[in-house]
């Protein structure tokens, strides 16, 4: 269940390849002619114009900046002329640490003028940065998209009678396996247990919401959360002293076979959590601070505990971890 509260920056990473053109996904018409039944929704896409005059006046000051920073014979460190030194550094570099001072304030303030809200870092495109005229840019980025979650009481219904059906027989093959060849005499079966029962009833509630419903997810928090999922595979890897060739190696698979093992699991997971942050706005669910506190306590190390407490990152993860088990709690309501 995906949480913002605030308007994701651009990293220096990003607005450092501005200027280099990289091609990122764009609201384009191919885009949009995508099956209806696709799974993505495009990005959004706003046009953010820096002003030849504010452009003029920090590509000055940057070259003069610069300027200081080099040494060409002939002249003393820091008195190089600016045209030399325009000329020795580059309109491209320079440009690029234009790019770096100006695109994130312009980015802000055109979001909010536009009143749009990312849920994602952006990447952009440069349209045009001409010397002597306004510099155009596009931003790209997703937002929370509408999910309907219209009759998805019905699919909590039909998704508990399916897990019904699928326990039921499971019992029975359980059972079947383990009749003796030559006596037929039935060995003891060990039943799945209370929580194991409700996992596997959630299971098919979500798999027939989902199914149902199809909410899209957007293309850009697809591509960061697919490349998260790759980072965070990557880590593990390394404290197994593996790396990732060699993972691949065992998998026999290649890299682009991983990174489409990778986005398949994660549209699942982000479908998913569409579903479930849609429900908990109709519902109206909330985590309260009485709720934090009540989970906080069920830690009995006093150290762990204060640390967790002042762990902004890790509330903000209890906090949605507590709101997707309120949704859980009234789904296995409606079952």
């Amino acid at each position: 269940m995906n949480k913002t509260t605030s308007t994701p920056k651009p990293s220096k990473k990003n607005t450092r390849r501005i200027a280099k053109q990289e091609k990122v996904p764009r609201d384009t018409k191919k885009e949009t002619e995508k099956p209806e039944n696709s799974l993505l929704s495009p990005n959004t896409s706003i046009t953010i114009t820096l002003k030849k005059e504010v452009v003029k006046k920090k590509y000055n000051e940057v070259l003069k900046s610069l300027s200081k920073k080099i040494k060409l014979d002939g002249f003393r460190k820091g008195a190089v002329p600016i045209k030399i030194a325009e000329e020795h550094i580059g309109q491209a570099k320079i440009i690029e640490y234009v790019l770096e001072e100006l695109v994130p304030d312009a980015y802000k303030k055109t979001v909010a003028d536009s009143k749009k809200a990312p849920i994602t870092r952006p990447e952009f495109s440069v349209t045009s940065t001409e010397i002597g005229k306004d510099w155009i840019l596009e931003a790209h980025f997703a937002e929370l998209p509408e999910v309907s979650i219209k009759k998805y009481e019905t699919h909590v219904k039909a998704g508990a009678k399916n897990a019904k059906k699928a326990l039921a027989e499971s019992k029975k093959e359980a059972k079947e396996k383990t009749k003796s060849k030559d006596d037929k005499e039935e060995k003891k079966v060990t039943p799945l247990t209370p929580e194991q029962e409700k996992e596997t009833k959630l299971q098919h509630i979500f798999r027939e919401m989902v199914t149902q419903l199809k909410p899209k997810v957007p293309e850009l928090l697809l591509k960061h959360e697919t490349q998260h999922e790759f980072e965070h595979i990557s880590k593990q890897l390394k404290q197994l002293n593996m790396s990732v060739e060699d993972y691949l190696k065992r998998r026999n698979m290649t890299m682009d076979q991983l990174s489409q093992e990778l986005a398949v699991s994660t549209v699942s997971r982000l479908q998913l959590d569409l579903v479930l942050g849609a429900i908990a706005k109709e519902k109206k669910l909330v985590v309260s601070q009485k709720d934090k506190d009540a989970y906080l306590e069920t830690i009995k190390d006093e150290k762990m505990r204060e640390q967790m407490k002042n762990d902004v990152h890790h509330m903000s993860h209890l906090e949605t971890n507590l709101l997707k088990q309120k949704v859980v709690d009234h789904l296995l309501s409606l079952a």
